[in-house]
């Protein structure tokens, strides 16, 4: 089940696909705009400044998209499977960084954060370019 308010769930529902049942196509459209989703979001909130559940929920939507790419069958899934693969891996280690007490984080901690959205955002750019040309229009 899809977490409410998060960006893939919000993205369905905007989009009036149900992923539960909707064809290989539709899903990749719903993939599609909400990796662009989640680049506009890393995009226009700084790194630093980043809340917690943001990233959270970040990582939990892209862990649905990999499970949901499971049974697609285009080609070029498994290279987009394994983008976000690697973006979920960033956006885990982003997490990892957060103290109990966020203003207290260190220097280290904060640009090890940083770099690990960058690399989730770039990761993220590189999935959202591969599923583009498979988006029959």
């Amino acid at each position: 089940m899809l977490p409410s308010g998060s960006i893939l769930s919000t993205t369905a529902t905007q989009l009036h696909i149900n992923l539960s049942t909707a064809a290989e196509n539709e899903k990749l459209s719903v993939y599609k705009t909400t990796t662009d989703s989640m680049i506009n979001m890393l995009y226009e909130t700084s790194l630093n400044e980043i809340p917690k559940a943001a990233i959270e929920m970040l990582e939990k939507d892209i862990r649905e998209m990999i499970s949901g790419l499971r049974s697609a069958n285009s080609k070029g899934i498994d290279q987009i499977r394994s983008y976000l693969e690697k973006a979920q891996v960033k956006s885990t280690l982003a997490l990892s960084m957060f103290d109990r007490k966020e203003e207290e984080m260190s220097k280290t901690r904060l640009e090890n954060r940083y770099e690990a959205l960058l690399e989730c955002r770039a990761k993220l750019e590189n999935a959202r370019d591969y599923l583009a040309p498979l988006i029959s229009t």
